[in-house]
């Protein structure tokens, strides 16, 4: 039997990797039951939490994003934007102006149905660094947000898998 006619074992069904799932589980639980039996203690911790990582690391998120774009430039731009992938000679099912459409409206929708209506209002209503809220600083922060999450930094994000 050649080496390409070899088949895979089949099983009988998908399996469970426990030394993965019963820590993720009992952090779930832990979290959950926590959230349950105490909310208002939860949510202050998760705004110290937060406003933690946000202050100390914001400058972190900021730097993969143009990272990620940059790699993704250098990817599409260099000789790795000619590798085709799948077998030897076979055709891509979808052309790459159908690709990009595909891609395009993904993210889009997604967006749409979630927050591009709603985050400039969200900013305007509760900004951030202690702006305040409903007044012209408000609406200049709201959307330079929304631009800066659905500007071109995003789709870099997009593009990979």
């Amino acid at each position: 039997m050649s080496e390409t006619e070899r088949s895979l074992p089949v099983e009988d069904g998908p399996s469970i990797d426990l030394r993965v799932f019963l820590p993720s589980l009992i952090i779930v639980l832990i979290a959950g039951v926590y959230l349950v039996l105490a909310p208002d203690h939860a949510a202050a911790g998760a705004s110290v939490w937060k406003t933690w990582v946000t202050v100390n690391f914001g400058w972190l998120f900021l730097l993969v994003a143009a990272a990620t774009l940059g790699f993704c430039g250098w990817l599409a731009l260099g000789r790795y934007g000619r590798v085709t992938l799948g077998d030897p000679g076979e055709r891509p099912e979808f052309r790459e102006l159908s690709w990009a459409g595909m891609m395009f409206t993904a993210g889009i929708g997604i967006g749409l149905v979630t927050w591009a209506f709603v985050e400039p209002v969200y900013y305007l209503m509760t900004p951030p660094m202690g702006i305040e809220a409903g007044t012209a600083a408000a609406m200049e922060w709201g959307h330079a947000y929304a631009q800066f999450h659905w500007g071109v930094v995003p789709w870099a994000f997009y593009a990979l898998p």
